[in-house]
């Protein structure tokens, strides 16, 4: 992997784990009307 597609890559997960942290309640919400709509 190019060292600097890696370093993106590691910067998107960490602000993505922050958002999630922060709106932990609304992405589980989120996660099953995800769940829901593939079993549909």
């Amino acid at each position: 992997m190019i060292p600097r597609v890696k370093d993106l890559i590691n910067g998107q997960l960490a602000a993505f784990n922050i958002i999630l942290s922060i709106s932990k309640g609304y992405h589980v919400y989120v996660d099953r009307w995800i769940l829901f709509c593939l079993i549909l």
